[in-house]
């Protein structure tokens, strides 16, 4: 499907391409001053980032028109090189690919594991499990535990299927943060912590457009990320609830 909601169907399956940006919060235990570095660093690398794919985007758009690639079987960025002759560029192009994608995959490991401490040391799971090593003063058994799991869901599962999955799941963290600063900002308006300006239009927009996106994913995909969702409130229920620091304090 071409033309706008093209676009848009296009936008919701490449958002994992924007990954690795929000996991650097995750992060901040582990970094100098963060209030000032880690917004500088996630708001300049989204800038850079966002230039380069744009001026990929022209470019790509100026070598070979979009209905043939749409005629290769698995088109890319290295198929229109091979379409115009330069294969020596596509080859140089998927190696970058390889590259990139695994550094990606190591700052997602890094940070699931980071988010799966935090949720340890508020009791949402067992807190043994959030032990950080005495040398390193890493999640070391968290990180081999996702990163284990990472390679069964990776070994037994279609890549499309978990693209999208990484997608819906990642939009919908997107809207929860975003309506959590408006009650946040309600709840605890003289917070020390992280600013957010624009409020409440920022927030309202950021997650009025993810659900936007996330309405553009198939059908299937929504029924996947409702039983993943419903499973972790039957986690939360059975144990979270009753193990986490807000239940003993109150």
């Amino acid at each position: 499907q071409y033309g706008w909601l093209g676009v848009i169907s296009g936008a919701s399956l490449v958002f994992f391409a924007f990954l690795g940006f929000d996991i650097v919060a995750t992060s901040a235990e582990e970094v100098k001053d963060p209030q000032r570095t880690l917004p500088r660093g996630i708001l300049g690398g989204l800038a850079l980032v966002t230039v380069l794919y744009i001026l990929v985007t022209l470019a790509l758009t100026g070598m070979v028109p979009y209905t043939e690639l749409a005629k290769a079987e698995n088109p890319s960025l290295a198929t229109a090189f091979i379409a115009v002759g330069a294969g020596w560029a596509a080859q140089i192009i998927s190696v970058g690919v390889l590259v990139g994608m695994t550094t990606v995959v190591m700052v997602l490991l890094m940070g699931s594991s980071r988010v799966l401490l935090a949720l340890c040391r508020d009791g949402l799971l067992p807190r043994s499990w959030g032990v950080t090593s005495k040398k390193r003063q890493t999640p070391e058994r968290l990180q081999i535990a996702v990163g284990v799991v990472v390679a069964i869901l990776a070994g037994f599962t279609k890549v499309e299927a978990l693209e999208e999955m990484i997608n819906i799941g990642t939009l919908s963290a997107f809207v929860l943060v975003s309506v959590g600063i408006l009650i946040l900002r309600k709840k605890n308006p003289h917070s020390t912590g992280y600013r957010v300006p624009l409020v409440p239009l920022l927030p309202v927009l950021s997650a009025l457009l993810c659900v936007y996106l996330m309405m553009n994913l198939t059908t299937l995909t929504w029924v996947r990320f409702l039983a993943w969702m419903a499973l972790g409130v039957v986690v939360y229920l059975a144990y979270g609830m009753r193990h986490s620091r807000l239940a003993h304090s109150e």
